[in-house]
C-alpha cells in the first residue's frame, strides 16, 4: 500500500510502502500462441486479446492492467508468449492502497515468469510498470 496515496505509483513516482492484511494474487503459465486469456475470480469474468493487437477495453476494464503491463513490456523488446492468467485479491478499489500498482506488479510477475524473464532485466521491467494504466485515450 501507499502511506502517500497520490497516485504517484503509476505515475513514474515513488511509494512509501507498508504491509498490509490484503493480497493480490495471480496464477498463470505460458502458452505456445500468442492469446492471453485472464480470469478475474472477484468479477467472475474472462477477456481473452492477442499480443499481436493489445487494446483498451472498455467493457471490462480491470483487464485493462493487464494489456497495458504486457504492451509496455512488448514495447520493451520483451519476447512475451500467449499466457493464461487467474487473477483475485482482497485489496478494495479506490481507498488509496495502491491496489493499481499492486495488480500491475504482480501482472508484471507473471509475464516475467511466463516469458521466464527473456529479453527485459528485472530492474528495467519494475521502471516500465511505473508507467501510467491503459485508458481508452491512448
Amino acid at each position: 500500500m501507499n502511506l502517500i496515496g497520490e497516485h504517484t505509483d503509476y505515475n513514474e513516482g515513488f511509494v512509501l510502502p507498508a504491509a498490509i492484511d490484503r493480497d493480490v494474487m495471480i496464477a498463470g503459465r505460458g502458452r505456445r500462441d500468442r492469446v492471453v486469456q485472464v480470469r478475474s475470480l472477484n468479477s467472475g469474468e474472462v477477456v481473452e486479446f492477442t499480443l499481436d493487437d493489445v487494446r483498451y477495453d472498455p467493457d471490462h476494464t480491470w483487464s485493462n492492467y493487464v494489456r497495458r503491463t504486457l504492451l509496455i513490456l512488448g514495447e520493451a523488446g520483451a519476447p512475451l508468449p500467449g499466457m493464461d492468467m487467474v487473477v483475485t485479491g482482497d485489496v478494495p478499489a479506490g481507498a488509496g492502497l495502491s491496489s493499481s500498482a499492486l495488480g500491475i506488479r504482480a501482472r508484471q510477475g507473471a509475464a516475467d515468469a511466463a516469458a521466464a524473464r527473456r529479453g527485459v532485466s528485472r530492474l528495467l521491467s519494475r521502471r516500465l510498470c511505473q508507467k501510467p494504466p491503459m485508458s481508452g485515450k491512448r
